[in-house]
Formats: structure tokens, C-alpha cells, sequence
């Protein structure tokens, strides 16, 4: 087989990856009524944008790495209190620094809406299928690794779904499994009765909170 053919069908092996990481996503996204996606309870105290927000924040560091590949460019400087070598479970402190980096994640996701967090995403997607386009055949016939690759190739971690491995390993089942609860009514704001939300981010709330665990805005009258 040549060179240009292979290189070829792994192209087209990338492209069929990201099609179909992208309909599951799609597929999952389609499943969540409008209503509930700031109640808590798919990533414990999260809710699913919170959750979206969450996903996206922590593939655009493996995004932006696989445009700086393609394009031969230095890979954007992030705000992160810790770089992502920093928080490896390996490294000193590591689930701290990894804890540190979630809730910074939050913060400046909080007055972000869903829709605004969903699209991220959706550009990550768009951003990497272009990407794959613009691959030079040394890139995809080479051994370049990016962070958490564990010596896996670029292309390696692509077509295997490895890179996409953060959102199915870690949080699709607990999101499922909330979805599968809400559809049956089971796991709802207020047990049944009619969620109270906040005013300003649309978070749902608590009789007792003081201030709104979502956005951060003090409930409290007067």
C-alpha cells in the first residue's frame, strides 16, 4: 500500500471517529429537556450544564493541542491555577491541583449559558474535523504525542477514541443514569413538586440557600 493511501484511510478512519463521537454526543444532548439542564444531580451537585461546561473546558486543552500540531504553532497559554502536567494523578498533589482546576472551570463557566456552553462543544467538534483536513501526511504517519497521551500518538488517540475517553469513562455513565432517573420521575427538584430557581442564572435552589450555588448571586431579599 502507498504512503498517500494509507495516510489516506487513516484520514478517513479520524473522520468517521469524530462523526460518530459527535452523533453519540448529539444523541445524549437531544435526551435532556430544556427544563432540567441546570438541576443538580448528574455530576453530583452539578447539573448537566454545568456538566457540558465542565467536558468542554477540559477537551479544549486537547483541541487546541491538535491545532498547534496540524498547524505547526505554539499551543495557547491557559489561565489554569495548575497546568494540566501539573495535575497527572502521578504528580505531587495532583487530585488537589486537578479539584483546583474543576472549580476554576466552574467559576468562569457560571454565567456562561447553556447554550453558550453547548456550543463550545460544538465548535471543539467543527474545529477538530477541520483540523483533520489540514493534516500534513508526516503528522499522521508520525509519532507526536500531546498532554495525557501517555505516549499514545496524535492520530493513535484519535482513531482509537482515546481522546474523547474523559467524557465516556468518567462522566456519560453517571449522566445516563440521571437521565434514566429524571425520565421516570425519580431524582427531580423538590421530589416531585415544582423546582425554585434563581433569578438571575436559572439554577435550581434551595428554601435555605443564601446565595445561588450557580452563579454565585445572594438570595437573599432587601
Amino acid at each position: 500500500m502507498s504512503s498517500d493511501n494509507r495516510s489516506g484511510e487513516i484520514k478517513q478512519a479520524i473522520r468517521d471517529r469524530i462523526a460518530e463521537e459527535r452523533a453519540n454526543w448529539e444523541s445524549l444532548v437531544a435526551e435532556v429537556d430544556p427544563a432540567w439542564v441546570t438541576e443538580p444531580g448528574p455530576m453530583g451537585e452539578w447539573s448537566f450544564k454545568d456538566a457540558v461546561a465542565h467536558i468542554a473546558g477540559w477537551r479544549q486543552r486537547w483541541v487546541d493541542e491538535l491545532v498547534a500540531a496540524v498547524q505547526g504553532t505554539p499551543i495557547p497559554t491557559y489561565d489554569w491555577p495548575y497546568t494540566y502536567e501539573e495535575s497527572e494523578e502521578q504528580s505531587p498533589e495532583g487530585d488537589a491541583k486537578t479539584e483546583a482546576i474543576n472549580e476554576w472551570l466552574f467559576d468562569q463557566s457560571r454565567k456562561r449559558t447553556y447554550d453558550q456552553v453547548l456550543a463550545q462543544i460544538a465548535l471543539q467538534f467543527a474545529t477538530m474535523q477541520g483540523a483533520v483536513e489540514l493534516m500534513p501526511d508526516e503528522l499522521i504517519e508520525g509519532t507526536d504525542t500531546v498532554a495525557g497521551s501517555s505516549g499514545r500518538s496524535l492520530v493513535e488517540r484519535l482513531v482509537s477514541g482515546d481522546a474523547f475517553s474523559h467524557y465516556h469513562d468518567e462522566h456519560e455513565p453517571e449522566i445516563r443514569a440521571w437521565l434514566d432517573r429524571r425520565r421516570t420521575g425519580e431524582g427531580s427538584a423538590g421530589s416531585g413538586s415544582a423546582a425554585t430557581t434563581c433569578g438571575e442564572c436559572g439554577g435550581a435552589i434551595e428554601q435555605d440557600d443564601l446565595v445561588c450555588p450557580h452563579c454565585g448571586i445572594s438570595l437573599v431579599s432587601g
